[in-house]
């Protein structure tokens, strides 16, 4: 199998890379060409020297594991626009020298959250299909939740025999940097890719098992369901709970028994009360959304998901990865004039995740969640004090 990959942040070197370097037998990273100066372009020279990375896996003792070197085949960048052409080509034509056209299987993926990437993705398949034989089986899917396969799909300007099967990941890739030439990601231990097998041919399912992250499934949507609107979900709100007691690390929130800033600080046992809270009522949510699908290994599998033990693993996690609080509430950022809808995207990506588990428990429980309405309109006074992600602690 050989695998191509678009995106260098966080997720796509922290889990995507890693797991498909271990199946494919050639794989190329791409990504959008940056001004040397920018931090961004340091991270691509780094990459495209070394054609290596090191990754720092965190366990729930908060001990990094010993340094892992992920090595990959050729990093490619490109352009936006028509000028992506070219430098798509050019590294298909390298990846004939590389042996593509003896490739039984192609897989292309991708974890970049800015869909005007789609179009150059769109492109890149659509010239990768000329290049090879019918009897190659190319798949692509998008990695980044919330960013559908289907996106991409529906921008291609021809028809192609590529397979667009859809993803939901699941890890904390709390940290990208660079030190000494080298690009290091910290990511927590757990990590799984959950793969729709409905739109896959059995040929490739077989091809990509053999890797105790990725699952191939036919009830994708139970795991959406689960992701989005309890973990994810849950994440942003007790962020949100974080930045208004002044704690730029989550788990020194979810940790740390004395925090006190200028304000009255909650004990930690309230704290790590309220997540499981929160935990607990999407979870109500979410099993009433799957519930509805009238499956009954749905529901089963939703059941299992939702146990109270599966959730207290959920808060060793978020308690045990130092992550960011500026990173989960990435968007949560002073609008300014070069960018007036990031407060608008905030509030669209966290209500995509909050409001159909919310919407499942009020028509359930006839009444709405306590801990997740609390929780949210503490992120609403955030945003009426002005109090955003990107703003000195010390100006607040």
């Amino acid at each position: 199998m050989f695998h191509f990959h678009f995106g260098a942040g966080a997720l796509g070197l922290g889990l995507v890379v890693p797991v498909f370097t271990r199946l494919a037998t050639q794989t190329y990273i791409l990504a959008k060409r940056r001004a040397q100066e920018s931090q961004s372009g340091n991270r691509n020279n780094c990459l495209r020297d070394k054609k290596s990375y090191i990754t720092l896996v965190i366990d729930n003792d908060k001990q990094a594991q010993e340094p892992s070197i992920i090595r990959f085949d050729e990093f490619v960048e490109y352009d936006d626009g028509d000028l992506c052409k070219e430098d798509f080509a050019a590294a298909i034509i390298r990846a004939q020298a590389d042996g593509i056209k003896n490739a039984d299987f192609v897989l292309v993926t991708s974890a970049v959250k800015d869909f005007e990437a789609t179009r150059s993705i769109s492109v890149f398949l659509e010239l990768l299909s000329s290049y090879l034989d019918k009897q190659t089986e190319i798949c692509f899917c998008a990695m980044e939740n919330g960013f559908k396969s289907s996106d991409v799909k529906s921008s291609l300007n021809s028809d192609t025999s590529v397979q667009f099967a859809d993803c939901i990941v699941d890890r904390i890739c709390s940290k990208i940097e660079i030190s000494n030439g080298w690009v290091f990601v910290e990511a927590e231990y757990y990590g799984k890719i959950y793969i729709d097998q409905l739109h896959l041919s059995d040929r490739f399912a077989l091809a990509l098992k053999g890797s105790e992250e990725l699952v191939i499934t036919s009830r994708l949507e139970v795991f959406r369901v689960f992701k989005l609107g309890v973990i994810n979900a849950a994440h942003i709100l007790i962020a949100g709970e974080a930045q208004t007691y002044h704690m730029p690390m989550l788990h020194f929130f979810l940790t740390m028994e004395n925090i006190g800033h200028d304000m009255e600080t909650p004990e930690l046992p309230e704290r790590l009360a309220h997540l499981s809270e929160l935990l607990s009522e999407l979870s109500a949510g979410a099993v009433a959304i799957v519930k509805s699908m009238n499956d009954t290994q749905s529901s089963d599998m939703i059941e299992e998901l939702t146990t109270k033990d599966n959730l207290q693993k959920v808060v060793s996690r978020f308690c045990f990865v130092p992550d960011q609080v500026g990173r989960i509430l990435s968007r949560l950022k002073t609008p300014r004039s070069e960018n007036m809808l990031t407060m608008s995207e905030f509030l669209r990506s966290t209500l995509d995740k909050l409001l159909p588990p919310v919407h499942a428990y009020v028509v359930e429980k006839k009444c709405g969640p306590p801990a997740v309405t609390l929780s949210f309109l503490k992120i609403a006074k955030l945003i009426a004090d002005r109090r955003f992600v990107d703003v000195p602690v010390t100006t607040q």
